[in-house]
């Protein structure tokens, strides 16, 4: 009995003082100057995943359940569009409708992941995933708009870089947003020297604010793409107006411009 009870207080000491069982302990870190010892353990990825990312992901939904409906209203409203179309695109055998669905279905998966690490307390990375699905809307307005596009998607000979002029063609303010990500998160500026730990959301900061407007510019931007993409297969459109023979304009009634200033807050 007395040598349980020594394990036991043991590892109780252990628990107080913050140290890792032992065979986990890494090293500690001593700050004389702040008078701060850090100590590390072996197992710091999974720890900072199942504990801290828990943590900021519970302080997440308090601080932003109003961001949090709207988002999902309107990424829902493109599942929906993107589904829909991408089912009747394969019954009528429409290989480039097809083909631009599985772009934009990856598009939804990786708007979601961005959402769910900023969730999870990472404020740097969002916007580089972001950046990705910009690419992703310029390489189907190609494909739409040239008459090689197609045929270049499937045969791997597309280059995303490229095609930004066309996506801004189709959509003006793709542009705008695609410098926005690229110089800001994807390329090595300020943000990435300031320190971007994982911690609890207390209050709505610039850096949060900013990671929530861009997710949502890219739940918008494939909610009208995926009506372009789609528009000979619904009726009732809000975003585009038929002029000809593959040719569409961008055209909002008064209810869309409300929902739009709604969504982002004008």
């Amino acid at each position: 009995m007395g040598k349980k009870k020594t394990k036991k207080n043991q590892k109780r000491k252990r628990e107080i003082k913050g140290l890792p069982p032992k065979d986990k302990f890494l090293g500690t870190v001593v700050d004389h100057k702040s008078g701060q010892i850090r100590v590390y353990s072996n197992d710091m990825l999974v720890k900072r995943v199942t504990r801290e990312s828990k943590i900021a992901a519970k302080s997440f939904n308090r601080l932003c359940k109003n961001e949090i409906t709207q988002m999902n209203n309107a990424f829902s409203t493109s599942v929906y569009i993107i589904g829909n179309g991408f089912k009747r695109a394969v019954d009528a055998e429409d290989d480039i409708c097809v083909e631009c669905g599985k772009l934009l279905m990856n598009a939804c998966n990786t708007i979601q992941a961005s959402f769910e690490i900023l969730r999870a307390g990472y404020i740097l990375q969002p916007g580089m995933l972001l950046r990705s699905v910009i690419e992703t809307f310029s390489v189907i307005s190609y494909v739409i708009t040239v008459s090689t596009g197609y045929q270049q998607l499937i045969d791997g000979e597309i280059d995303g870089n490229k095609t930004i002029k066309y996506g801004k063609k189709v959509i003006p303010t793709l542009g705008k947003l695609h410098g926005l990500l690229s110089n800001n998160f994807v390329h090595t500026s300020k943000l990435h020297s300031d320190f971007n730990i994982i911690l609890e959301y207390k209050e709505m900061t610039e850096p949060l604010r900013i990671n929530l407007d861009m997710i949502k510019a890219a739940i918008w931007h494939i909610e009208v793409i995926s009506e372009l993409v789609y528009f000979h297969y619904f009726e009732g459109h809000e975003y585009w107006k038929r002029l000809g023979e593959n040719q569409y304009a961008f055209d909002l009634t008064p209810r869309t411009r409300k929902k739009i200033n709604e969504f982002f807050g004008v």
